[in-house]
């Protein structure tokens, strides 16, 4: 597993107090801020894989020509102009550490943020003036990537080794097959199957289609497992959901995606080459082969942010209508569904603190 050896997993102690960091990219918090976001993202060669001067060049325009078609955006998910992803960080940090206390253990949650407040070192000062002994810390992304959860993973971990030097901590680099988190989206996809049946459309004029979170296809490096977990990821929900719809599964059957599930990319961003199929043209596809109503169900998003309340629910949305496309939806991020974060705990309780065990409670 050499992608992982800069990432420790030391075991903890359930009696200690301990600090669980929630890692994500993060949002601008203001209108204000979407310049300076924009530029720390764009200037992470993780992102922008040029050279410096030219990645330097690049982002500056992107900087210049673009931020008040994202501030416009980000109005247009929220009157604020604020990306809601921080919120929701906050409201999982404290759902977990609530979970981990019925438990039995003292945590003390946060999140940290790539690109925007609050950034790495804020969150583990703010940790270690609450006395905490230990930590954990994970992504917010369910499947591993070098160039993502391990960007943000590895900021984390050199700050607390900075910082807090000595202490142990444990990192989670990925979920991709956490048992809630499977049955989270399979059920959510699993309703509004139900939902299309009994209003009494043709199978064949519906279609469930998985998206994945798209990524150039230069920084996907030979050991990085991040394609190999989506399609795990795929496989794992689309068992579950077919077992599921077992009493309708003659008419399940006739849905696309329902024998052979699909899976596209959204949400490119730079001018690469990217993974492939794009989201938009799979959902042209589609269209044009008589698909009237689409299920698209986002997999690596952990709550809703910009890449589903924009990308999907206004801009993919407009575009299935345009292609005559009569039912567009999607299922809702998994945000504070409790199967996720049940398990979640569960897992946290029993992998990184030494001799615990625990019985998956019910939500």
């Amino acid at each position: 597993m050499k992608r992982y050896q800069s990432l420790p997993a030391d075991t903890l102690d359930p009696g200690r107090n301990t600090g669980l960091i929630l890692g994500g990219i993060g949002g601008p918090d203001a209108p204000a801020s979407v310049e300076a976001f924009l530029h720390n993202l764009l200037m992470d060669p993780a992102i922008m894989p040029l050279p410096r001067p030219f990645a330097r060049l690049f982002g500056a325009w992107v900087v210049r020509s673009k931020s008040a078609e994202i501030r416009r955006r980000y109005t247009e998910i929220d009157p604020r102009g604020i990306s809601p992803h921080l919120g929701w960080t906050r409201q999982q940090a404290s759902q977990l550490a609530f979970r981990l206390g019925e438990r039995g253990l003292q945590v003390r949650a946060e999140p940290a943020m790539r690109y925007w407040h609050p950034y790495a070192e804020e969150s583990v000062r703010k940790l270690l003036a609450e006395k905490v002994q230990q930590f954990i810390v994970l992504p917010l992304l369910p499947q591993y990537t070098a160039n993502m959860s391990g960007n943000i993973l590895g900021g984390i971990v050199d700050k607390i080794r900075e910082l807090a030097s000595g202490y142990p901590l444990h990192v989670l680099p990925e979920w991709h097959l956490l048992p809630g988190y499977v049955a989270t989206l399979a059920g959510q996809a699993e309703q509004a199957i139900r939902d299309w049946q009994s209003a009494g459309h043709a199978a064949s004029e519906c279609a469930v289609v998985f998206s994945g979170q798209s990524l150039p296809q230069r920084l996907l490096r030979k050991d990085d497992p991040y394609q190999d977990q989506i399609h795990a990821t795929v496989a794992a929900v689309h068992q579950q959901l077919t077992g599921n719809l077992a009493d309708i599964g003659d008419w399940w059957g006739l849905v696309r995606g329902a024998d052979r599930p699909l899976l596209a990319y959204q949400r490119k961003v730079s001018p690469f080459c990217w993974l492939r199929p794009d989201l938009v043209n799979e959902t042209r596809r589609l269209a044009s082969a008589g698909c009237r109503h689409l299920l698209v169900v986002p997999l690596t998003y952990s709550c809703e942010q910009i890449e589903t309340l924009y990308e999907l629910d206004i801009r993919l949305a407009g575009i299935a209508a345009h292609t005559g496309i009569q039912g567009f939806q999607r299922t809702a991020a998994i945000n504070l569904d409790g199967r996720w974060l049940t398990s979640l705990a569960d897992h946290l309780a029993t992998t990184a603190f030494r001799g615990y065990r625990t019985e998956s409670a019910s939500d």
